[in-house]
């Protein structure tokens, strides 16, 4: 099988007009949706933001006045994007390398949808650990977003996606059980098409 890379995933969306329409859609929309959500923890804060590629929400809240760090295990994609963050690290999500309660903010963009709920447990312990808030966006995985990546595939990108379904509701029942002391979840989609969810829990009383 022909290896994929994230790199050049990101190298593909560079250069489609389509992809960066897509892409700024997402900024100007929901990803401020979520950030929304979590704006009571207020700004010039630290976060985290795991399996970050192109880092999206770390350059919102950079704009914000945040201290933004981010972490891909991509060489490529981190040396890519190193200038649009404060810190960009290489390293695993499943053995992050910050001591306990380092952020005010852990968050993660496109990357629940990739893991199976059991594999995405290690993974959020992980960022609780690190995080006294976590938050996340992801695609639900339905038909649209299957035809958006079948059209991907034709016009060029070489990444092959394996994904899982999950909605707002599977993701509060694993935040609760991981011992989250709130939690609060969205769904919405953008222009009318596209189903996404957001959620977010605190340790915070």
């Amino acid at each position: 099988m022909e290896k994929h890379t994230w790199e050049s995933h990101w190298e593909h969306i560079n250069r489609s007009f389509v992809e960066r329409a897509i892409e700024r859609y997402k900024t100007a929309s929901g990803y401020r949706k979520l950030l929304n959500a979590v704006s009571e923890i207020g700004n010039n804060g630290r976060s985290l933001e795991v399996g970050a590629g192109k880092a999206y929400l770390s350059r919102l809240l950079h704009l914000r006045g945040w201290q933004t760090t981010a972490i891909d295990i991509d060489k490529g994609v981190v040396t890519a994007n190193s200038e649009v963050v404060d810190q960009y690290l290489i390293g695993d999500m499943f053995k992050l390398p910050f001591k306990n309660d380092s952020f005010d903010l852990v968050m993660s963009c496109g990357l629940f949808e990739h893991f199976p709920l059991d594999t995405l447990r290690n993974i959020l312990s992980e960022m609780k650990r690190v995080g006294v808030n976590v938050a996340a966006w992801f695609p639900t995985c339905s038909i649209e977003w299957h035809i958006l990546w079948a059209a991907r595939k034709m016009l060029g990108s070489d990444l092959f996606i394996k994904v899982h379904k999950h909605n707002a509701q599977d993701l509060e029942t694993l935040f609760s059980a991981l011992g989250f002391n709130k939690v609060r979840s969205g769904a919405a989609r953008f222009g009318g098409i596209f189903s996404y969810a957001y959620i977010y829990g605190t340790q915070a009383q």
